[in-house]
């Protein structure tokens, strides 16, 4: 296995969010519920993904690699649409902002699979959805989501300046995937305490 670390902290988070997904998909459903639902489903497949790539498949010029990074960008532009789609029903929004978020989603996706397939890309779709969502939690008080969205965006700031506490014991990526199990386990514990207006 390449990139051991990497690999394993992504199988950890894909384990992570599957078990968050199927708690929340076994409450009483409503529209910001199974949009947040989409939220863990979709990162626990961006994450395993991400994981058969960085420990199996690291090399851009196999036909693995071609195939399963962008359906990783992919998976993380469809969770990111979801947290927007969750934001803009806990604001009471109406389908015209859906249909705004899936235009924009959809925009995101067609460049990746247009040969655009850096992780920026991701995060450029990331970032504004989390911002939408904080402001949405915040208004409903929910701060451990907000801290959560807060220290997602701060874990991708130091992803992208290739920052570890630790460079000879944990890669960059990896440490960016511990704090996103943090900052995922505190968008969960929101969900689950937030009042919800369907």
């Amino acid at each position: 296995m390449t990139e051991a670390d990497v690999a394993l902290t992504d199988f950890a988070l894909t384990i992570e969010c599957a078990a968050f997904a199927l708690a929340l998909a076994r409450r009483p459903r409503s529209a910001s519920s199974i949009a947040f639902v989409a939220v863990f489903a979709l990162s626990a497949i961006a994450t395993a993904l991400g994981g058969i790539v960085h420990g199996f498949a690291p090399q851009p010029d196999t036909p693995a690699y071609r195939v399963l990074w962008p359906a990783t960008l992919v998976a993380v532009i469809g969770a990111s649409a979801a947290m927007a789609v969750a934001a803009a029903r806990l604001l009471g929004w109406r389908r015209a902002a859906l249909v705004a978020i899936v235009t924009v989603a959809l925009a995101f996706a067609a460049a990746v699979l247009s040969g655009h397939d850096e992780f920026k890309v991701a995060i450029a779709a990331y970032l504004p959805a989390s911002l939408l969502l904080g402001a949405a939690l915040g208004a409903r008080r929910a701060w451990l989501g907000v801290v959560g969205l807060a220290l997602g965006i701060l874990a991708g700031a130091l992803q992208q300046a290739g920052f570890t506490p630790l460079p000879r014991a944990i890669s960059h990526n990896a440490f960016y995937h511990l704090l996103q199990m943090i900052a995922f386990g505190l968008l969960f514990f929101a969900t689950r305490t937030s009042p919800d207006n369907g």
